[in-house]
């Protein structure tokens, strides 16, 4: 299975929408992303990464569904059911569950119906692929915020093998 995470291109956050110079990086990465062999395209519900995902999406004829959690957030968030302060994972992990991995503890068990040969693509933003990265790799969100930076429109790519 291939995760692949895509920011959005350069933002104009006054908007919630994308520059002139994020309007043509969509389109270029469109030009890559299109022709790639996708199971299924997600999408964080703000206008930056719709925006960028939209040049794909038309170039692919395809449709993304939205995910609220995709959504860049202030972290840690409240939890609605604890009440508690955390970092939101289970979206991840509901999505994973869809394509057969089931999060056990630390790691991921394949079941019966796994989609192996999924390819996922989901278009969102800087914090929420840190988040689903220290979550995949079982490490601190901190270590990747402070460490690492995904320019606008950076295609991050997580491979399973079993």
């Amino acid at each position: 299975m291939k995760i692949i995470f895509i920011r959005h291109g350069e933002p104009n956050y006054e908007i919630d929408s994308l520059t002139e110079k994020g309007w043509r990086e969509a389109e270029l990465l469109s030009k890559r992303t299109a022709k790639w062999n996708v199971t299924d395209f997600y999408c964080s519900p703000l206008g930056r990464a719709k925006d960028t995902a939209s040049f794909t999406l038309k170039n692919a004829d395809r449709e993304a569904k939205i995910l609220p959690w995709l959504r860049e957030f202030d972290a840690p968030v409240i939890d609605p059911e604890t009440g508690k302060r955390r970092i939101p994972t289970d979206g991840l992990d509901t999505l994973l569950a869809h394509y057969g991995y089931v999060r056990d503890g630390y790691r991921y068990h394949a079941s019966d119906e796994t989609n192996r040969e999924a390819v996922i693509v989901c278009f969102c933003h800087l914090g929420v692929t840190c988040v689903a990265l220290s979550h995949l790799l079982n490490m601190t969100p901190t270590q990747l915020w402070q460490g690492m930076f995904l320019a606008p429109t950076s295609v991050t790519i997580v491979g399973s093998e079993e």
